[in-house]
């Protein structure tokens, strides 16, 4: 939006200057750069108030096992672990976007294989785009599907 701003203030600027026939012109770009730019302001406090992320109580899960080919969606709690084959997931936190939980969901997860203590992935899911931040594994791929929206248990997914 800035950049948007920037390009019509420089447009029209020349086109002002460039012109020097009439310096009411000039006048006239002036004010409608200073328009714009109250425009634009307003409308990034618009979204900024919109794009705030809410915590969720719970986060819906779907691994896949690339061995066996079976798919299977796991719910678990915020600060609380569940278990997917060999794998265990801990939900250590979950926002979304109130205008849209479902596609507008981040995780942040640790990912832990067998008894080892040590975690084989820990990072942010993102809903939208499980190729951003995607856990290499030979086996096992996991990616978020949604944050829950409101207090409800991770079983009403």
């Amino acid at each position: 939006m800035k950049f948007a701003v920037l390009v019509t203030a420089i447009t029209l600027s020349s086109i002002a200057w460039g012109q020097g026939d009439n310096p009411g012109d000039r006048a006239l770009a002036d004010d409608a750069v200073v328009n714009e730019t109250e425009v634009d302001t307003a409308r990034e406090e618009e979204v900024d108030t919109k794009r705030r992320a809410v915590a969720g109580q719970a986060a819906l899960l779907r691994g896949l096992d690339t061995i066996t080919g079976s798919v299977q969606n796991v719910a678990v709690a915020v600060g609380k672990s569940t278990k997917f084959g060999r794998l265990t997931i801990r939900l250590h936190a979950c926002r979304y976007w109130p205008e849209n939980p479902s596609t507008h969901s981040f995780a942040f997860v640790e990912v832990i294989e067998g008894e080892d203590a040590s975690p084989i992935f820990k990072a942010w899911l993102i809903a939208a785009s499980p190729a951003i931040s995607a856990m290499e594994h030979p086996r096992y791929d996991i990616w978020l599907i949604r944050c829950n929206a409101d207090t409800e248990s991770p079983s009403n997914f």
